[in-house]
């Protein structure tokens, strides 16, 4: 994995690319983290969420490896940022103070699966109108109390590609605004550059077609 990293690095290689070469690396820190922590989590995260927050961590920590500073070479800065993230964010699950505590978990706010008045029509109006709907109802969530598992269970679904996920993280840690999803995006250096977004207009728009789609597969599933 030094040679990929290095290549990240340099810019010889995409993030698809380089994550398509290391998913199993990264699925086995996610799968220690959970094997240690998850009980924690009791039902607030699962497997899959802590596997996206060290994937996501991967282009950050490249970002910001400076081997005078870190003491250690690229490869074993990022692997130990990675499990870094992904205890962070079994910590900030449970509520815990900076990792201090081993309090048990928020108590959810619960979000039924959103229905979707207008589908199943030719109506173009219908369909923004329910996808407004949606996003009205999600952002009427606090980005730092918990989804209804139903959500969680389904994410996995509804996400197939790199910016699929990269939505959908925003989507959980920052609620349902477009706006506000875009901004922590963009917000994002590592991201912007990877993703090609040159405005924060730009990111707005892919935030936008994201959520449609993320609606049109909710859509078509059985609950």
């Amino acid at each position: 994995m030094d040679a990929l990293l290095t290549q990240l690095q340099q810019g010889a290689i995409t993030f698809d690319a380089f994550y398509r070469e290391t998913e199993s690396n990264w699925r086995k820190v996610a799968a220690d983290q959970f094997r240690k922590l998850g009980w924690r989590l009791q039902g607030s995260a699962d497997l899959d969420d802590v596997f996206q927050e060290v994937v996501m961590s991967v282009p950050r920590s490249v970002a910001d490896f400076d081997e005078a500073r870190s003491g250690m070479g690229l490869s074993k800065f990022v692997v130990w940022r990675a499990y870094a993230a992904a205890k962070d964010f079994i910590n900030q699950q449970c509520g815990s103070y900076r990792g201090r505590s081993c309090e048990p978990p928020r108590a959810p706010t619960i979000a039924s699966m959103v229905s979707l008045p207008g589908r199943g029509g030719d109506d173009a109006s219908g369909a923004t109108t329910a996808v407004d709907s949606m996003l009205q109802r999600l952002s009427a969530t606090d980005a730092d109390q918990e989804w209804c598992m139903d959500v969680r269970a389904r994410r996995a679904a509804v996400c197939e590609t790199m910016v699929d996920h990269v939505v959908m993280t925003s989507l959980l840690e920052v609620g349902g605004s477009l706006d506000a999803m875009a901004s922590a995006i963009f917000e994002n250096k590592s991201l912007r550059e990877e993703l090609e977004l040159t405005t924060e207009k730009r990111t707005y728009g892919m935030v936008r077609r994201a959520t449609v789609r993320f609606v049109d597969r909710a859509a078509g599933m059985e609950i």
